[in-house]
């Protein structure tokens, strides 16, 4: 039993190193494309090992992530100050009846992905320089790694 034990310990460890290393690479991402002067300081938290402070040098983004499961955003007024992304991952992102907005706005999946985004009727997707609406019986369907995205 102390074998089982000692593989699961380790298994969940590995498990969760990869997906703080996952987590810490996409915040760095975003710093990179929306603050790239903030590069240098997300760059010395990680490797100083303060990786708390890097949501604080993200913040006003917004960032939606299904991974194997669903969301569901019904009537809901969303805004970001920065950025929104929803990324279904390998799960289901459903976006009905409500107003998004975020300077720049990705909907859709990311590389690898293997899911999808439904945005039906009601909707809308306005970034700084773009919107799209989706009036009474259309719909968007997004799957994959297909994206959306807006500035």
């Amino acid at each position: 039993m102390a074998v089982l034990e000692a593989f699961l310990v380790s298994l969940a460890a590995n498990a969760t190193y990869g997906l703080t290393n996952y987590t810490v690479s996409k915040v760095m991402d975003a710093v990179r494309k929306e603050k790239p002067e903030l590069e240098a300081k997300a760059e010395q938290a990680v490797a100083s090992g303060n990786v708390g402070e890097l949501p604080d040098l993200a913040a006003g983004a917004l960032e939606v992530a299904a991974a194997s499961g669903t969301v569901e955003i019904r009537s809901a007024a969303i805004e970001a100050v920065r950025s929104a992304v929803f990324d279904h991952q390998h799960g289901h992102i459903t976006i009905g009846g409500s107003r998004v907005y975020a300077p720049t706005l990705q909907t859709g999946g990311s590389h690898g992905a293997t899911g999808q985004t439904s945005i039906t009727e009601n909707t809308s997707l306005k970034s700084a320089g773009t919107e799209i609406k989706i009036g009474k019986g259309a719909s968007i369907r997004i799957t994959g790694n297909a994206n959306i995205r807006q500035n």
